[in-house]
């Protein structure tokens, strides 16, 4: 939080606020993450496209390299948050009636 503020809750904002858009227009019901992030859909994903982050390794005895980094795609650490953060915290919303009340 180099920045002061909460950059993963304006993801998964961003995303819902996408995926109400789309289903009022009617464009697709099944908005997904991995459309979201797609860097030709989404500035600011084609803004950090060339960008890798690096994550230390779960370390294990076995493991000689235990100690190096992975690499891994900004927008894939990206979207497994909004992801992550979706199942965790703050499920999806849910547009379509589980059950219609007849009154």
């Amino acid at each position: 939080q180099k920045e002061k503020f909460a950059y993963l809750l304006h993801l998964v904002d961003d995303f819902n606020k996408q995926r109400i858009e789309r289903m009022i227009s009617n464009a697709d019901d099944d908005f997904k993450e991995q459309q979201w992030s797609n860097p030709e859909y989404h500035k600011h994903f084609k803004l950090l496209k060339d960008i890798t982050v690096k994550i230390l390794r779960q370390p294990s005895e076995e493991d000689p390299n235990k100690d190096e980094y992975l690499k891994m795609d900004y927008r894939e650490l990206a979207k497994m948050a909004v992801v992550s953060f979706s199942t965790r915290c703050c499920a999806k919303m849910l547009f379509n009636a589980m059950m219609q009340i007849d009154d």
